[in-house]
């Protein structure tokens, strides 16, 4: 009789289906000898029928049956376990909410209102043979009131799944504190199993995806809780004696005689997606994705947080660059090459800047008193003013901007452009006052 049993690892295994097989009919029959000879022994498949005859299934086996210096010459078979079928997880934070301070104490006891958190994810799988890190970190949501957002992608390859063989695979999703200088601080956390669901994939090789929001727990935030809610159950009970209503978290039965507590609320409240993907889908050019928000960053592609980053994070090509340079300065020679090029740049602004042309003006500027800039400034203009007062950086604004508009009175000219009434001849009707009023 061989029996396939439901295993309860403590007490009583109960019986599933058996099939039952008469090994002395086996050994007188000649077909059977022949197939022992010929080591060629036809694989069965044998109907499980439990107690109520009723089948539960088939077994798939063979049976050899050999006298004792028979099974001393032939060899044993060698079996081999199923080759296991791999499947990839991913699990998208897309941000908490409701996060309670209650554990974010500073140096005098009081709550801190601003907090930097960061996500972290673990995975406790043995048949995890990925390239990737199980504990794998979000980057840092700055300056935190109740929320934080992040848009990060954990992703664990090649989870083998072997058929016949426990599995236990356990996502750990935990929110940190960071410092600047000490270590992260857990503030609370929770756990999904992923067992059933890594199974289902490798057997249907179909996509599985959950999206909900998840309570996050501390056993200390728990307790602090429950020991302010006995403290407000005292003060209640306090107010009582007084005649006036009991403010107290508690639920009476008064049938029962039994005083119910609510339960506490959770640390946080983690909204994510976690997707379980065989690996041969996983591996495809429009399925692929990377860690983080990094390329491929799709299926689905992540968008970067609007808030709680530095500008650093925001800005990495600049802040790289940055870097580059003041670490290059930290050095005597390429300090020497960066000052040699910075004078180079700055020698010639200055230089045009400094040196004045016939003009009246520096190199870099053009005047309005000038006839190719503007015809009615040259014309009109008031002489009795320095020639540093026409001048104006032409890449900035136009000359009709400037010497029409922000000069005008200074050019003493009728129009709001430098044209005159009649073009390419400027006459002294298009002047205010006759310009020889303001020469000395």
């Amino acid at each position: 009789e061989i029996g396939l049993m439901d295993y309860q690892g403590s007490g009583t295994d109960e019986t599933i289906g058996y099939t039952q097989i008469d090994l002395e009919e086996r050994w007188y029959s000649k077909d059977f000898q022949a197939f022992m000879k010929t080591n060629n022994v036809p694989v069965e498949y044998r109907p499980l029928i439990n107690k109520s005859n009723l089948s539960k299934g088939s077994l798939e086996m063979w049976l050899e049956v050999l006298d004792s210096q028979d099974a001393a010459e032939i060899p044993v078979n060698v079996l081999y376990q199923p080759p296991p079928t791999e499947v990839e997880v991913r699990v998208i934070v897309w941000g908490v909410k409701d996060v309670s301070h209650k554990l974010c104490i500073d140096d005098v006891g009081e709550e801190r209102e601003k907090i930097d958190i960061m996500m972290r994810c673990q995975l406790e799988c043995r048949s995890y043979v990925g390239p990737h890190p199980k504990e794998q970190e979000s980057d840092i949501h700055r300056s935190a009131t109740n929320e934080g957002e992040y848009n990060w992608r954990f992703v664990y390859p090649r989870v083998q799944v072997t058929k016949g063989v426990p599995l236990d695979c356990i996502l750990e999703l935990s929110l940190w504190e960071t410092f600047a200088v000490a270590r992260p601080m857990p503030l609370c956390e929770t756990r999904i199993d992923m067992k059933n669901y890594c199974k289902r994939v490798s057997l249907q090789r179909t996509m599985v995806q959950i999206e909900d929001d998840l309570p996050m727990t501390n056993a200390k935030h728990a307790a602090k809780m429950e020991e302010e809610a006995e403290d407000t159950l005292a003060i209640g009970a306090n107010t009582n004696e007084g005649g006036e209503e009991d403010g107290s978290d508690e639920d009476e039965n008064p049938e029962a005689g039994i005083i119910q507590h609510k339960t506490a609320p959770p640390a946080a409240t983690l909204k994510c997606t976690v997707q379980v993907i065989s690996q041969v889908e996983a591996a495809m050019a429009d399925v692929k994705a990377g860690l983080g928000r990094n390329d491929p960053n799709q299926f689905p592609a992540l968008t970067f947080p609007k808030s709680g980053r530095s500008w650093q994070a925001t800005l990495p090509t600049a802040a790289a660059a940055i870097e580059a340079v003041v670490e290059a300065a930290n050095t005597g020679k390429n300090r020497c090459k960066i000052m040699m090029m910075i004078i180079m740049i700055a020698l010639p602004i200055f230089l045009v800047h400094y040196i004045k042309g016939s003009n009246g003006c520096p190199l870099i500027q053009k005047s309005c008193k000038s006839s190719s800039v503007c015809e009615g400034c040259a014309r009109c203009y008031n002489t009795l003013l320095d020639d540093s007062t026409f001048c104006f950086y032409s890449f900035l604004q136009s000359a009709d901007a400037v010497c029409g508009s922000t000069k005008k009175d200074k050019c003493n000219i009728k129009r709001s452009t430098c044209s005159c009434a009649s073009p390419g001849s400027c006459l002294l009707t298009d002047c205010i006052r006759d310009p020889k009023e303001f020469r000395r």
